[in-house]
């Protein structure tokens, strides 16, 4: 009888560590991807290096990013950011935050030979055709596994170009990497005193309320009465973005003040690349490329959760002192969840 009970208390410790070893994302069934999505869902670079269209990219969930080059004389005050439109007339939050003014000390960049320039949008495949919201149509199209070929008409334009592009690697091929890479819309921040808690200790609950209205001003701004929301993509290809998004699924990329007199001025996007740290696909390693002044900025956060309608990840501010030498570390931890924009 001894013998028995040891044998079940055996068996049920196994299943406990059985269930503990279980990967959540095995519930997870994909959705099945149109044939003709899934044969364009990559990254094309132009094989003709004279063209002043790059690359052109496309997700099953579809949005697309195409890149092109603008010579110095069209772009002399153009920074190598994301731009698709501007919006003036920002009008933050009301927070005791911004009582502190201060104008852009950002140094205006210019273009020296040719600016790098992205555009981003949905796109929908219809009809032998590609329509690129706000940016073109793609006609007479074909695809193989290693070139993409098309006839593409900018918009306004009466003239087609011929594109012919070359297949980029697609570095990262899992289920998890095909859940994240995807648009998402920023919905909650938070925030953790990872430091000394000098601040938390002296402000205790106001220091957490400015923290999240400052983000909510960078996140969810409200421009001509409507909110906009910021939005991450991320792709297989390797690149990452960040975008803002109003309701009407329009992308903007500077929000500025028309005043000059906001606490930053200017609220850009950025554009860069983005790998798996290692092959626990647990931590990502992302580097900006361009946006408004933070050219080269790089770093890494947690993939805590990640389905087909949620997206949570955690990142450590650099740990640091302040510059009034008192050696206090003002690190913190900040949590953001996201909610997918589009199905996969």
């Amino acid at each position: 009888m001894k013998t028995n009970k040891f044998f079940y208390l055996m068996a049920a410790v196994a299943l406990l560590f059985a269930g503990c070893d279980k990967d959540p994302l095995d519930d997870i069934e994909l959705p099945d991807v149109d044939p003709e999505i899934a044969a364009i869902s990559a990254k094309w670079v132009n094989n003709d290096t004279n063209s002043k269209y790059h690359s052109f990219e496309f997700q099953t969930d579809g949005t697309y990013i195409v890149q092109e080059y603008e010579t110095a004389n069209t772009a002399s005050v153009k920074t190598k950011t994301l731009r698709v439109k501007s919006l003036n007339d920002l009008n933050l939050p009301k927070s005791a935050f911004y009582n502190i003014k201060q104008k852009s000390d950002q140094p205006e960049l210019r273009a020296s030979a040719k600016t790098l320039v992205t555009y981003v949008g949905h796109y929908v495949l219809s009809g032998g055709t590609i329509t690129l919201t706000d940016y073109g149509l793609i006609e007479k199209f074909m695809a193989s596994n290693d070139e993409f070929e098309f006839t593409f008409k900018p918009d306004g334009s009466v003239q087609s170009i011929e594109f012919v592009g070359s297949k980029q690697p697609t570095l990262y091929d899992s289920k998890k990497t095909t859940l994240l890479c995807r648009m998402w819309k920023v919905e909650k921040t938070s925030f953790k005193d990872s430091g000394s808690g000098l601040w938390s200790s002296i402000l205790g609950d106001m220091w957490d309320s400015l923290l999240s209205e400052m983000m909510a001003a960078f996140t969810h701004p409200e421009v001509n009465g409507e909110q906009v929301d910021l939005c991450v993509m991320m792709s297989k290809s390797g690149t990452y973005l960040s975008i803002f998004r109003d309701k009407k699924g329009n992308f903007f990329t500077e929000i500025a003040a028309d005043d000059g007199d906001s606490l930053f001025g200017v609220i850009s996007t950025v554009v860069g690349t983005w790998e798996w740290a290692d092959s626990k696909e647990k931590d990502v390693n992302w580097a900006n490329e361009g946006s408004f002044g933070m050219e080269g900025s790089s770093g890494t956060f947690t993939v805590d959760e990640v389905t087909l309608e949620k997206f949570i990840y955690t990142t450590k501010t650099p740990s640091g002192d302040d510059t009034s030498g008192l050696g206090i570390d003002l690190s913190m931890e900040i949590t953001q969840e996201l909610s997918a924009v589009n199905k996969i």
